[in-house]
């Protein structure tokens, strides 16, 4: 599925636009505590840097230890934003439920309340918004870090997004003879609801956006080749792979469980490598770390590891 937008991409320069990366997996992988990691290493750069989790069920506050979900907070210097369905809620409504109540109680007989209460369950709504917090966080920070869901939920999200514009597009031959109050074009909101879609998807298809993926040293090849078929079917070309979790039979050679779990980890990276190769990518590793890296300190000296990764230069 390429992206609708690519002969409409604006022309503007990469170099003056931030940095957004985003880290995509299953869910279990590790991706909230190596977006932390990737957020300290590129603050350490001197850059101001936002972390955004669109998880509704965020791991970055029990990585960092500190915030709660639905408010901006500072950790490990960098700022922090893990969404809220209430959050989300709440932004729409603001942003968009006076223009959403303009066209539709043309059509229908229903109050302001009632109608935004039954949209806001619409599976595209609060993904939209989601994706709208990242687009907003590129216009206060000089990087994003974007903590996506597992990767059928942050999938679903660009999905939807396609689906939104392609729907916007054609919205305007439908709607642009109805005008509120008898002076107000609908097909004028309609294409503003258009633009931000637009703005979403130029962002997710930027050049100065760097797509990494993450697998589990333990998953085995079938989820590197999922993941990498997934987002290239969305016109996500991933510049990254980061395999997380690896252990070697250095650990602990007289113990047989990590004998065994080296040997997977091993095959894991050697296939990856195999096909980070084939695709221009790099690829970056992350020892098994027990306990798993929490708090400023330990994800401090985690996020060591990828000071050398050039597509984040």
């Amino acid at each position: 599925m390429g992206s609708t937008l690519e002969a409409e991409a604006g022309a503007e320069s990469p170099a003056h636009r931030p940095l957004l990366v985003s880290l995509w997996g299953k869910g279990g992988v590790g991706k909230s505590t190596l977006a932390a990691a990737l957020a300290i290493s590129l603050r350490k750069r001197g850059l101001n840097v936002g972390l955004i989790s669109t998880d509704i069920f965020p791991s970055i506050i029990d990585v960092l230890g500190t915030g709660k979900p639905g408010e901006w907070f500072e950790a490990c210097g960098v700022q922090v934003l893990a969404v809220s369905k209430e959050l989300a809620s709440r932004m729409w409504r603001e942003r968009f439920g006076d223009e959403i109540y303009k066209v539709f109680s043309l059509l229908f007989d229903v109050d302001k309340e009632t109608l935004l209460s039954y949209l806001e369950e619409a599976p595209w709504i609060l993904e939209q918004v989601y994706l709208m917090m990242v687009v907003e966080g590129l216009k206060r920070f000089d990087a994003v870090v974007w903590d996506t869901p597992g990767a059928g939920g942050g999938l679903l999200m660009l999905e939807l997004e396609e689906k939104l514009y392609r729907h916007l597009r054609l919205a305007p031959r439908i709607y642009s003879k109805l005008r509120i109050g008898g002076h107000e074009p609908i097909d004028k909101i309609i294409k503003s609801w258009r633009k931000l879609a637009e703005e979403i998807l130029q962002t997710i298809h930027s050049e100065t956006h760097v797509p990494i993926v993450v697998v589990d040293a333990f998953g085995g090849e079938w989820q590197v080749r999922e993941i990498l078929h997934a987002l290239e079917s969305y016109n996500l070309k991933p510049k990254a792979i980061i395999v997380n979790r690896v252990v070697t039979g250095e650990v602990c050679q007289s113990c047989k469980p990590f004998s065994i779990l080296a040997g997977i980890a091993s095959g894991t990276l050697q296939v990856t490598k195999e096909i980070a190769i084939s695709r221009g990518m790099e690829i970056s590793t992350v020892p098994l770390v027990v306990p798993p890296p929490k708090g400023c300190k330990m994800l401090d000296k985690l996020s060591s590891l990828f000071g050398n990764i050039n597509v984040l230069r």
